[in-house]
């Protein structure tokens, strides 16, 4: 019997009878966007959820981020990791502040503290941190950062609705957290993305800034954008967002069941995640050492393939070795450099067997020298 493809994700949603009422009922409204009522309860549930204030629901988390950063009046540097998605980077370019490239640890893939104090400049006015792949970052020193530069502390949380850091959600760090609801998610409304914050003012500024910049009929006091969620996005939120603590809890008894089976396996290391912070583990993350393991991470990729399971090379060029971003390529970022060249990505869902996942195991395990 032919063995199912396993995908890099596969993302969950609702029944579509878990919702069919209320979508019926909103289209025949034809109050379909403009923050309509699902809008406004999932805004409520995910505050709540988070244990928060305020949330701002965006169209989606590059949008979130855009207009966060405008809605701080930001100038000059921005200290950034280049080991995450390109779209963290683009939304400082779009708001015409320069990036300053920070290395990330060689253990859990995030902000270095270390390094990051090398690349405070006069005109640093933030800092822009990733949980990549989920993994919290090391918040109590980037706060600790932030608070003796005087530096805004911002999250780019868009992989990590789920995750937490000393005992609280991710959402409650810095002056704001933005997510992404992208269906590569482990938390999904198709497409979505949200702002989080305590503060009311700054809140109140990303509402005016989703909807153009208007607060009165023909009025705009703000240049905005259109960054509404529409409400059927909002309604399968609402759906799914009750289940999320369960699949993180599954996704990280599969990750606690695959260390344990390749521990002992030469060559092959996993994203370390701090033991006051919980991840949703967005992907399961390895590394491979060639000298240790017998082939390189490109080509472990293709005995994964051809037993039907798909890896990915996520970030292999980091951000600054990006065209785009050509100025900044000879820039020494030791560790971003060995994670780019030598990590890869492997599936891990929330509704993943143990079966499926020692399919991966089993790739590992037989291609070792």
């Amino acid at each position: 019997m032919e063995k199912k493809q396993l995908n890099i994700v596969r993302p969950l949603f609702p029944k579509t009878e878990d919702f069919i009422h209320e979508f019926e009922n909103l289209l025949q409204t034809g109050q379909v966007t403009n923050n309509s009522p699902w809008v406004q309860e999932f805004e409520k549930e995910l505050a709540k959820y988070i244990g928060v204030k305020y949330c701002a629901a965006i169209v989606n988390g590059e949008m979130a981020l855009l207009l966060l950063l405008h809605a701080l009046n930001l100038r000059g540097s921005v200290a950034v990791p280049s080991y995450t998605f390109s779209g963290t980077v683009h939304a400082l370019v779009w708001n015409n502040l320069e990036p300053v490239f920070v290395d990330i640890e060689s253990d859990t893939l995030t902000v270095d503290p270390k390094d990051l104090q090398t690349k405070i400049r006069p005109d640093t006015s933030a800092i822009v941190a990733v949980p990549i792949y989920g993994n919290p970052c090391n918040n109590f020193e980037l706060e600790k950062i932030a608070g003796k530069y005087g530096l805004k502390l911002l999250y780019d949380s868009a992989p990590a609705l789920g995750s937490e850091y000393d005992g609280k959600k991710l959402g409650n760090f810095g002056a704001a957290e933005c997510f992404s609801f992208h269906a590569t998610k482990v938390f999904s409304t198709m497409e979505g993305g949200a702002v989080v914050t305590n503060d009311e003012q700054l809140y109140q500024k990303i509402c005016l800034l989703r909807n153009f910049g208007q607060h009165a009929e023909s009025n705009c006091s703000d240049f905005g954008l259109n960054g509404k969620m529409t409400e059927i996005c909002a309604l399968i939120g609402i759906k799914n967002l009750p289940k999320l603590d369960s699949w993180v809890k599954r996704r990280n008894e599969l990750v606690s069941y695959f260390s344990k089976e390749i521990g002992k396996v030469p060559g092959i290391g996993m994203q370390k995640v701090r033991d006051n912070s919980v991840s949703n583990h967005l992907y399961l993350f390895v590394s491979v050492n060639p000298d240790e393991y017998g082939m390189n991470r490109d080509e472990l990729i293709v005995k994964f393939e051809k037993e039907g399971v798909i890896a990915r090379r996520f970030f292999c060029n980091p951000v600054h070795k990006m065209e785009c971003y050509n100025k900044y390529s000879q820039l020494a970022l030791p560790n971003t450099k060995h994670a780019s060249q030598n990590g890869l990505s492997l599936p891990l869902y929330s509704d993943m067997s143990f079966e499926e996942m020692y399919r991966i195991i089993e790739v590992i395990k037989q291609n070792s020298r």
